[in-house]
């Protein structure tokens, strides 16, 4: 098995499989809703910080009691895991208000006394601004002091400022594979990176910085990564998690070779700050990452990084891929859309579920586009 077929059948695994593989060998586990949430202080309190996703679990009746089919399918099968009693293994479910819904299925879980036991809300502003900066650190201290209370554990600057460093490493080896992914010849697919983006959320940070490093070792003497369809992507989405998706858009728009994802670049995009105080230096970075449209005074910044990376990667066209019912997700990428266009860049909106759903129709719509591009090509 190659490295890439592990870490596909790594990604493939349901979080409550690795909560208990981890509990076996004696660390508590948290599963965060949102990446506003720092992992370095899950990771400096002696747990393994997972972002939350749904790999594996079908379905939503359960999830369906408090949310409507008009909510996001990501908080709808989230708490149809935890009504199930999926979340049993953890030792404490983090939220944040980086959207409506998500802020609601914490009041959800908590009313219907869900487990875990330890259930913790971050507010977030929708701005960037030293009063938001500092609103912020306050919840990260009350967030460390909980932690303390509940897990009995010593959690000081020293050991956030290790994890940060670990975390930095982490994200210096992330960037060297977002530069590996837009070579002519790249050797990973977007499937690839999604897959890998999702095992390193998802498991211990020296764990993930070694298999970074591994990856990166065996980079060089891969074969290239065919792109049938000689058409280079950029995807923009939110929470992304499903890898048939990305395989569909792969085989039918073309290879993404690059993104800005809540779950993907946009989660590890830039270091924190280990001149700062910790705190400050993790609010700070949290307001001002580049992946989440909750922070709306920052979109300017988002607009330049997509523009400056579809440049860099030589893309031929961006795709805007949101989950159906997004509302913040709608607002951005109709801004997104109409200034993509004016810089001169092609555009597709799509939306689905998070899971299947449609997949005629995103063919459909694919094959639709890539020949619009090849008709742009050939006018030129």
């Amino acid at each position: 098995m190659t490295i890439l077929e592990e870490i596909r059948a790594e990604a493939g695994r349901p979080l409550p499989e690795l909560a208990e593989k981890y509990h076996a060998d004696g660390r508590r586990c948290a599963a965060l809703f949102c990446g506003f949430i720092p992992p370095e202080i899950v990771h400096a309190a002696g747990a393994v910080p997972m972002r939350l996703r749904a790999t594996g679990h079908s379905g939503t009746d359960a999830g369906s009691t408090y949310f409507a089919q008009t909510h996001c399918s990501l908080v709808r099968h989230a708490f149809d895991m935890a009504m199930r009693g999926r979340f049993a293994g953890f030792d404490a479910v983090m939220f944040s208000t980086g959207c409506d819904h998500s802020r609601r299925v914490y009041d959800a879980w908590r009313h219907a006394d869900a487990a875990p036991a330890l259930r913790m809300l971050i507010p977030v502003s929708s701005d960037s601004t030293p009063a938001a900066v500092v609103a912020l650190e306050r919840e990260l201290e009350k967030m460390i002091f909980t932690l303390r209370e509940e897990w009995k554990v010593e959690l000081d600057d020293g050991a956030i400022g290790g994890a940060i460093r670990q975390y930095n490493k982490q994200r210096a080896l992330l960037e060297q594979i977002g530069r590996a992914r837009i070579a002519d010849d790249s050797r990973l697919s977007g499937a690839d990176v999604l897959a890998l983006h999702q095992v390193i959320s998802s498991v211990p940070v020296d764990q993930g910085n070694a298999l970074l490093e591994r990856l990166l070792a065996e980079l060089p003497g891969m074969p290239a990564r065919e792109n049938a369809t000689g058409t280079r992507l950029f995807l923009v989405s939110s929470h992304f998690e499903d890898l048939r998706r990305m395989a569909t858009i792969e085989e039918f728009g073309g290879l993404v070779v690059g993104d800005l994802m809540c779950t993907g670049t946009g989660y590890f995009h830039g270091p924190v700050d280990e001149a700062a105080p910790p705190l400050t230096a993790l609010a700070e970075r949290a307001l001002h990452r580049l992946s989440c449209p909750h922070a709306a005074d920052e979109i300017d910044r988002r607009v330049r990084f997509i523009v400056d990376s579809v440049r860099e990667g030589r893309c031929d066209a961006v795709i805007l891929d949101r989950l159906s019912f997004c509302a913040i997700g709608a607002a951005e990428f109709f801004v997104l859309a109409r200034r993509l266009k004016a810089e001169g860049i092609a555009v597709l909106e799509l939306e689905g579920e998070l899971h299947g759903g449609g997949e005629g129709q995103l063919r459909t719509r694919l094959e639709a586009f890539r020949e619009q591009l090849s008709n742009r090509d050939s006018a030129r």
